[in-house]
């Protein structure tokens, strides 16, 4: 071949590979299939001063001023009996339609509220870039008082018209009966632009135990007051709430009768726990025979009468020869 021919080659070869960039680069642009953005390709920018907006509640719009209808998809949604576990991560999606010809920067708040009051730590959502959202509280007027709601952004994108679908992550870190509200808002305006739209109910029921652990046998423990027989305990709260560890619960078979803790032998009380705080403490039983054997101890038994879950048995390690 001559230079003309291997030029002609080259040059070719270099049209194929930019044509084939440009139709790459082309179907990888957001918005192309239909949909603006989404979870799958970065969200188109907003370009708006405004990055968020100062709106505590939801508002109600009149027909005229609706520009985008939303709805969303969660687990249990139209499911009767469904109920939510604590602390535990749901995947929710959003749909947000523009009416014919609207493009603006839109702004998708988040509004909660729950039985039994919300607080900023009660609601664990991360956005659609997987960012934690951050809660405003306020007070509402109901029909009778007032009750709390908090606010965040969830979304926040300049639509070019079309259809977008995105997710965000939701746990619920209290119990009770909660309700989610999303509403979208134009940044540049600052007004709602979409009815808002509910999931309710979202139902976190209480439940769990304590966990409760002997770490050895226990032991015969003298003290100026008399002789007990002591045995530490671990407790875990796996409640999914606030949950007491009250040692008068606690009684142990001496082989002959079930006795009762004697609580005026130890300093510890009754102990409120986090969910998932740990304590340990010593219980102390009043022996009706100091002259304990092996063979004795071996016949002791120990349980937790707790007031929501009942008896409670506790497996007591081997004990060792005195």
């Amino acid at each position: 071949m001559n230079k003309m021919t291997f030029a002609a080659i080259a040059v070719a070869a270099i049209l194929l590979i930019a044509g084939a960039y440009v139709v790459m680069s082309m179907g990888n642009t957001p918005g192309k299939d239909g949909t603006d953005g989404g979870d799958s390709n970065q969200p188109d920018a907003v370009d708006s001063d405004a990055k968020t907006l100062a709106v505590a509640f939801p508002v109600e719009i009149s027909a005229n001023d609706r520009k985008m209808a939303l709805s969303m998809t969660y687990p249990g949604k139209g499911e009767s009996g469904y109920t939510y576990n604590y602390s535990e991560p749901y995947q929710f999606g959003l749909t947000a339609s523009p009416a014919s010809g609207y493009t603006g920067n839109v702004l998708i708040k988040m509004f909660a509220e729950r039985s039994g009051e919300i607080g900023r730590l009660d609601l664990s959502v991360k956005d659609f870039q997987g960012k934690d959202v951050n809660w405003t509280l306020e007070k509402k007027t109901g029909a009778q008082a007032l009750y709390n709601v908090i606010s965040g952004d969830i979304a926040s994108w300049k639509t070019n018209g079309s259809t977008s679908v995105r997710s965000f992550e939701v746990s619920f870190t209290a119990t009770g009966n909660y309700t989610l509200i999303i509403q979208a808002f134009d940044l540049d305006t600052g007004k709602p632009i979409s009815d808002p739209v509910t999931a309710t109910p979202l139902y976190v029921p209480v439940k769990g135990q304590l966990d409760i652990t002997a770490l050895f046998h226990g032991e015969k423990y003298e003290t100026s007051n008399g002789t007990y027989y002591r045995i530490l305990i671990k407790t875990v709260n796996d409640w999914n709430i606030r949950y007491s560890v009250d040692p008068a619960n606690f009684h142990l078979y001496d082989g002959n009768d079930w006795v009762q803790a004697n609580t005026t032998a130890t300093s510890f009380q009754t102990q409120s726990l986090a969910v998932g705080q740990t304590t340990q403490f010593f219980v102390y039983f009043d022996l009706a025979d100091d002259d304990l054997t092996l063979e004795d101890r071996l016949k002791f038994s120990l349980k937790y009468e707790d007031p929501a879950s009942g008896d409670m048995n506790i497996v007591l390690p081997t004990p060792q020869s005195n």
